[in-house]
């Protein structure tokens, strides 16, 4: 991460710290180089106490939050020992447990006020076995291919059948296959992913064509992997879901050789092939988020949250998704303790387990905290990717737009290029009168300025 990145990210570090101080804090207009005053102050080692009074009060603490940031800190060994050496952390494996104890100690080594777990279950856990796509006939070739995430497995002797092009999976699709389907290998079309609403757009349509190869008897479905290539990837098939197993057994294969199987259809080659996925389900098991804590001098019992998925899926290290902000998170909370300052509201940091299955850490987190929902004034997830933030979700609350958009001006100040987005979908952090999994997002009560949680989530991009 480049130094003008790491600025531009602890500017927003700044500006959570600015919510937590007051929540009426002013603005005033943008300097021709937005970060030559940060740069000022940072390298002035400003010692001027906070004023929950003074209007620049985020400005006051800005400066010492990325003077901090700036000097020697443990956030690349951090980051190193959580992906070179627990490496991917599939939510219920053992390298979660590592994870969890991992942040919990570099919490502790940030000097926060309170470090602890707290423990929810989730329904299954899972593991992938070797998963194996044989081509029986006509002519076999070797096919690239992983389990989908939390896919039931097939019988010990794998799935022997034909396998059927079901195009992109629409009810005109699934009209034109007919019977064909029933028992069969259904070959699912993709487009290429280039965007991040490519991504949710796929996670949005795969449960209704999951739910037609149910209702025709479909034995199985491969999905042409979307990332170009010969590149693999794992994640569950839409969001919503709850942790439970898929209802049927599903496979991602490698774009190219996905096409080359489209191809041998589309010349009316019959492909007989036999599918194993020796996938290791368990039952129930309880799993922790790491919450850890910033007492707030004045207001200790409101909140501004501040908050990333420990959890990760496991056929990398998990860096990008999402270990660089789990670091970043922890990173925060030392940053903003060695500042001395005591901010007027509590700083709460979080470390999600069970994202990648549905949220399912940020679920139960709000559960177990219903009666502070309406005294958490803000909240701020980062996910996918370092660098700069770009744009944000709100989770479908296009009613809290107006407020989103006044605090962001600091960062609008620190970038002239900051990309707003808002997309019409769950939020990671769900708040009181939001929506469950596998509901609309609701309406709940706008509170002062940030009701439902935010999750920053765009992908950077180099300057």
């Amino acid at each position: 991460m480049s130094q003008r990145d790491l600025l531009l990210r602890m500017g927003l570090m700044a500006a959570l710290f600015g919510a937590a101080i007051s929540a009426a804090a002013q603005i005033s207009a943008p300097e021709p180089d937005p970060l030559a005053r940060m740069r000022q102050a940072a390298a002035s080692a400003s010692t001027q106490a906070c004023s929950e009074s003074e209007l620049s009060a985020c400005a006051q603490a800005a400066p010492k939050i990325i003077a901090n940031a700036l000097g020697a800190s443990p956030l690349a060994e951090n980051l190193r020992r959580l992906t070179d050496e627990i490496g991917g952390r599939l939510t219920g494996s053992l390298a979660m447990v590592r994870a969890v104890d991992w942040a919990v100690a570099a919490f502790r080594d940030a000097g926060v006020d309170d470090v602890h777990t707290e423990k929810f279950t989730i329904p299954n856990t899972w593991s992938e076995g070797a998963t194996r796509i044989e081509i029986l006939s006509p002519s076999p070739f070797p096919v690239h291919a992983v389990s989908v995430a939390w896919s039931p497995a097939t019988p010990s002797s794998g799935i022997e059948a034909d396998v059927v092009d079901a195009g992109s999976g629409t009810a005109d699709d699934f009209t034109r296959i007919g019977t064909s389907a029933r028992g069969a290998i259904l070959l699912m079309h993709t487009d290429t992913l280039r965007t991040f609403d490519d991504l949710f757009a796929e996670y949005l349509r795969n449960p209704e064509i999951i739910a037609r190869a149910v209702s025709a008897g479909a034995g199985a479905i491969l999905w042409m992997g979307t990332r170009p290539g010969m590149l693999l990837y794992r994640h569950l098939t839409g969001l919503g879901l709850n942790g439970s197993v898929e209802k049927l057994p599903q496979a991602i294969v490698a774009r190219e050789d996905a096409e080359r199987l489209a191809r041998d259809l589309a010349a009316h080659q019959r492909i007989r092939a036999r599918l194993e996925l020796p996938n290791r389900i368990g039952g129930p098991v309880e799993q922790q988020n790491v919450v850890a804590e910033i007492r707030g001098r004045e207001r200790p019992n409101e909140f501004v949250v501040l908050g990333a998925h420990l959890d990760s899926f496991e056929l990398g290290t998990g860096a990008l998704d999402n270990g660089c902000n789990a670091a970043l998170v922890i990173e925060a909370a030392r940053d903003i303790h060695l500042t001395g300052l005591r901010p007027k509201r509590s700083i709460r940091f979080v470390l999600f387990s069970g994202e990648e299955e549905g949220m399912l850490g940020s679920w139960a987190y709000v559960r177990a905290h219903q009666d502070e929902m309406d005294r958490t004034d803000a909240a701020i997830v980062f996910d996918e990717g370092s660098g700069r933030v770009t744009g944000f979700s709100l989770g479908g609350r296009r009613d809290a737009e107006p407020a989103v958009f006044i605090s962001c001006r600091i960062l609008e100040r620190q970038s002239s290029d900051l990309r707003r987005h808002s997309w019409h979908r769950q939020s990671r952090f769900p708040a009181r009168g939001c929506a469950e999994p596998g509901s609309q997002p609701g309406r709940g009560k706008l509170r002062r300025q940030l009701p439902c949680l935010l999750r920053h989530v765009r992908q950077s991009r180099s300057p």
